[in-house]
């Protein structure tokens, strides 16, 4: 009996180390899932562009290919390369080039990757929001400030799923900050530590700062 109750507290005590655990594999699929729609925007913008003249798109709403355009940059950076070579390889290489069994707040990194999800919600009702907002990727004038992309709604909506991607950006960066600063082995110094956890040391300070000021 007592050994049986023993095997239960074993298998609780792995069920919560696994929660507690980062796939990386989640975060990667879940980029892998949103290149999918920016490729298929992008295939679109090439349909379009094939020859002279409007071949999809209709010219009553010449707007929806600024909205394309604004879209496939926006999926294709802070959805899929971003989640991918920073937070999905980061959160794979660094516990093994750090000599560590896992990253500092798992659970961090767990949230950050749901909160993903929640940006992508907000960029995609941007799309059925008024008439869209094809102000471009980088949001700047002219495009921004002409009277067929000026969408209050739409803007605001974008604005605020780049403002939600930021905040997960900047919960991953403090992730790999404290883990490359405080979870390192014994024989691992600041002067051996491979470049690859020093690449995303730096890419997390400057994410820390940038989005913060």
């Amino acid at each position: 009996m007592l050994e049986r109750n023993g095997n239960e507290c074993k298998h609780k005590e792995c069920r919560n180390e696994k929660e507690k655990r980062v796939n990386p594999r989640s975060s990667i699929l879940s980029a892998f899932i949103f290149g999918i729609s920016g490729t298929l925007i992008s295939v679109l913008i090439r349909i379009e562009l094939y020859s002279s003249g409007n071949r999809i798109i209709s010219p009553e709403n010449q707007n929806f290919y600024n909205i394309s355009i604004t879209l496939h940059g926006i999926i294709m950076i802070f959805f899929l390369v971003m989640p991918t070579l920073f937070g999905g390889f980061g959160n794979y290489f660094v516990p093994i080039f750090q000599g560590s069994p896992e990253v500092v707040y798992p659970r961090v990194n767990n949230f950050s990757i749901l909160i993903l999800f929640l940006s992508y919600l907000f960029l995609i009702l941007s799309l059925i929001s008024e008439f869209g907002s094809g102000t471009g990727w980088t949001l700047y004038p002219p495009l921004s400030t002409s009277f067929m992309s000026l969408s209050p709604s739409s803007t605001g909506l974008i604005i605020f799923s780049l403002l939600v991607s930021g905040i997960s950006s900047c919960l991953t960066s403090l992730n790999f900050w404290t883990t490359i600063l405080n979870l390192r082995s014994y024989s691992l110094t600041l002067k051996t530590m491979p470049l690859f956890p020093y690449s995303l040391f730096i890419t997390a300070s400057m994410l820390l700062f940038s989005c913060n000021f």
